[in-house]
């Protein structure tokens, strides 16, 4: 939930979100406060006057100062809109050292634990992962493990460099900018899942140890809520001109990793069709083994085990299903 809150004596404040240029500028116009976890003493609320603020962060398109992988794959485009979330952070109960911090997460109420896990202006983060924070100021000394309060979200992609270089997306009226509203549209969006991302064999959405079977329509998307649920639905169909080959568990890869233990377990309904060995329409329900920090998961059923890429040779192939998983 935003903090955002003003005084009854000027109700009319502007708390914004601009995109000029690159630069992505979030400013305070008018008397406005928020409230947040006061830092050192958890439980406690600390007001604090953040009238007159801004603070900015450039894309690739301008001074290439939002950089880092953040958990997505070295060397491949994540071309699809990614929702990034706004956050404010509170280092010392000061508003002047207030900074802006990015997400794939949101739901933070505290800084990454590590300064590796934080990246800051033009300098990327020194571990790639998706629950990472990128901090719009030039140094992140002092803003680990301390008070952040979510105010917003914005979308950007990544490029195909191995460091990654991000370009936020256009804003979107209802969706993008700060407050509650923006955050509630953002949560119901549906977001589209790029091929070849998080361990994925290039062109598809499946990573297998022999050869991939690709298909003519791929089609996988997801949702991610403010409780950090992943919902994901996938549609594979056709011939895409590489049959599989081999006997290795196929596996499907996700958007986001999960944070269940190693060795949980969710269902994901899915039905496939393939070779000979398992046509005949849908299987039912298929098991999918979760590790910690994983992002694929095994296709298996009760009567064939685990499914191999060398099921899906038949050119009339199809895997769809869908589920949901926590991620963060």
């Amino acid at each position: 939930m935003s903090g955002f809150y003003w005084d009854s004596a000027n109700p009319t404040p502007q708390i914004k979100m601009a995109l000029s240029s690159g630069v992505l500028t979030v400013s305070c116009e008018g008397v406005c406060k928020v409230l947040f976890e006061k830092q050192g003493t958890p439980g406690d609320i600390i007001e604090l006057d953040l009238s007159g603020r801004s603070w900015s962060i450039s894309d690739d398109s301008g001074d290439d100062e939002i950089v880092g992988r953040m958990g997505t794959t070295a060397s491949v485009a994540w071309g699809s809109a990614m929702p990034l979330f706004c956050y404010l952070v509170n280092k010392d109960n000061t508003a002047a050292n207030v900074k802006l911090g990015l997400s794939r997460d949101p739901t933070k109420g505290v800084t990454p634990a590590s300064e590796d896990n934080i990246g800051y202006t033009s300098n990327a983060a020194a571990t790639s992962a998706q629950g990472n924070l990128f901090l719009a100021n030039t140094a992140i000394a002092g803003y680990n493990s301390v008070p952040c309060q979510l105010v917003g979200s914005v979308t950007a992609v990544c490029d195909a460099s191995v460091g990654g270089i991000w370009t936020f997306g256009t804003l979107t009226a209802g969706r993008d900018g700060i407050g509650n509203s923006s955050l509630t549209k953002t949560f119901a969006t549906e977001w589209t899942f790029p091929l070849g991302q998080n361990g994925a064999d290039a062109g598809t959405y499946l990573e297998s140890a022999g050869t991939t079977p690709v298909f003519a329509t791929n089609a996988y998307y997801y949702y991610l809520s403010g409780g950090g649920l992943c919902t994901v639905s996938y549609h594979m169909t056709g011939d895409g001109g590489t049959d599989g080959a081999g006997i290795g568990v196929l596996k499907i890869s996700l958007p986001l990793r999960t944070v269940l233990p190693l060795h949980n377990h969710i269902i994901f309904p899915t039905t496939f069709l393939g070779a000979t060995t398992i046509n005949g329409g849908p299987t039912g329900t298929v098991e999918v083994s979760l590790g910690s920090a994983v992002c694929y998961y095994n296709i298996s059923t009760t009567a064939l085990g685990y499914v191999s890429e060398g099921m899906f040779s038949a050119g009339n192939r199809y895997i769809e299903g869908g589920g949901s998983y926590p991620a963060f």
